[in-house]
């Protein structure tokens, strides 16, 4: 059950609000003087943001589906299954992981730490 409401969050309010993200960023890149690689700051903002998109697309989301997949076969037996013991710690430590980076994101948008590019 709560990996069917950790499945739901995941595609309900995060892969949407991922794509959101990036789809406001495109349209500030383009329409705002921000630019994409004008500044150091939000080149490291791109960077961090794809990457944890890229690792909650292919690592994160697939550790979920396999323990949902593994506790609706086994049922009850589920919980002593060393694979879904192992993708939980995996999947806590990727989404601290996740968490921090995203803190850290807020934290660069508000102090932009890092002078204008060179040209």
């Amino acid at each position: 059950m709560v990996l069917n409401i950790i499945l739901f969050i995941d595609w309900v309010f995060v892969i949407p609000g991922a794509i959101l993200t990036v789809v406001v960023g495109v349209i500030y890149g383009f329409f705002t003087n921000w630019g994409f690689f004008k500044y150091r700051w939000i080149t490291v903002k791109w960077i961090v943001a794809i990457l944890i998109i890229l690792a909650g697309t292919f690592y994160y989301s697939p550790l979920l589906e396999q323990s949902l997949e593994i506790a609706d076969q086994t049922r009850d037996a589920a919980l002593d299954n060393p694979v879904i013991a192992t993708n939980t710690i995996q999947t806590l430590i990727s989404s601290s992981i996740q968490g921090l980076a995203l803190i850290i994101l807020v934290v660069i948008s508000v102090f932009k730490p890092w002078k204008k590019k060179k040209k």
